[in-house]
């Protein structure tokens, strides 16, 4: 998103990246500056308004401040339910697959790192194997993996904040 200024009246316009500020003029008759201010998407607060009483209520409410009404949330900010027993199946047959399942889809949370990382302890395991230790590392690693994975998948499902790699050190 671009912000550009109106020389004669301050008034500021936003306009989309792919908008040419010279193609536009101010209401009161003034020409926008060609000095563009860049603003990062983090600070445009999308909105919407309430299906009850009209009031202006931030696009992801689930119910408005105003007069407490429920809201139906958009479809955009709606998380996808996962199947507890596909991320439980697909941990046990790869370790780590179940939590990239689960990173599948959402907003950045950590679940594709995760599910790397195992994958990675679990073939290092797994090539070291002839040794006692790594042996019970790996079993270790394949259950708290499809441990992990179903109880995250549930995690998800309920709305509930989920534990990201660097959360367990």
């Amino acid at each position: 998103m671009v912000v550009v200024k109106c020389r004669e009246c301050g008034k500021e316009y936003a306009l989309s990246d792919n908008e040419n500020p010279s193609n536009f003029a101010c209401e009161c008759g003034g020409t926008l500056s060609p000095k563009i201010k860049r603003v990062p998407k983090e600070a445009i607060k999308e909105t919407k308004y309430c299906s009850n009483c009209a009031s202006e209520i931030d696009v992801k409410a689930e119910i408005c401040p105003n007069c407490g009404v429920r809201q139906q949330v958009s479809k955009r900010y709606q998380q996808e339910e996962k199947s507890l027993i596909l991320s439980l199946i697909l941990s046990f047959f790869i370790s780590g697959a179940g939590q990239i399942y689960n990173g599948l889809g959402q907003a950045n949370n950590g679940q594709i790192e995760k599910g790397i990382i195992l994958f990675i302890g679990y073939l290092i395991c797994w090539a070291l194997s002839f040794l006692i230790i790594p042996a019970f590392i790996l079993f270790g690693i394949w259950i708290f993996g499809m441990y992990d994975a179903y109880t995250t998948a549930k995690k998800i499902n309920a709305g509930e904040p989920v534990k990201k790699i660097e959360d367990y050190f």
